[in-house]
């Protein structure tokens, strides 16, 4: 999250386990840890062999960026060789943003949302990678309804075969 404010942009942090608590200004310092500008520009293009090169340079490749790991956004656009490319150069598969929020999460939200945005089945690929990376799959997201795994989101989008897989 960003808010500008007299000109000067103060980052505000996401909750992580070694990090200051969720609003807490990000100073100077801690700006470095954003991903390079290089890393979440490649990232969109879906360029694989420029995320392969630039992630494994990138001492914040876990690092989040308008609320999201560059993994997760990887996941967001459907760009699945970039997110492969991402986990080979280091990605934390489980690394959790506010509240418990994991790349797991995050792609049964955008599979499952997406799929029923435009209709189309829901594709259990990307979820299929994380696990055999060593996604979490009893990861807990706290959310305003309470604690749920991505198997329970699954549940909750009616998404059952992916509900089943993350359950094994």
């Amino acid at each position: 999250m960003c808010v500008a404010t007299t000109g000067f942009a103060l980052l505000l942090r996401q909750e992580r386990s070694d990090a200051v608590p969720v609003g807490s200004v990000i100073t100077a310092q801690d700006a470095l840890e954003l991903p390079s500008p290089g890393l979440m520009e490649a990232i969109m293009k879906g360029d694989v062999e420029g995320v392969a090169a630039l992630a494994a340079a990138d001492p914040h490749l876990n690092g989040v960026h308008s609320g999201m790991t560059p993994l997760m956004v990887a996941i967001e656009l459907r760009h699945y060789q970039v997110a492969e490319a991402l986990l080979e150069a280091g990605a934390d598969v489980n690394q959790a943003i506010t509240d418990g929020w994991t790349a797991l999460h995050h792609a049964v939200d955008a599979e499952a949302d997406g799929r029923k945005q435009t209709g189309e089945p829901a594709d259990l690929t990307i979820i299929e990678l994380l696990l055999s990376a060593g996604a979490d799959p009893r990861a807990m997201h706290r959310s305003p309804i309470g604690d749920e795994t991505p198997s329970d989101l699954a549940r909750l989008y009616g998404w059952i075969e992916a509900a089943e897989l993350l359950d094994r």
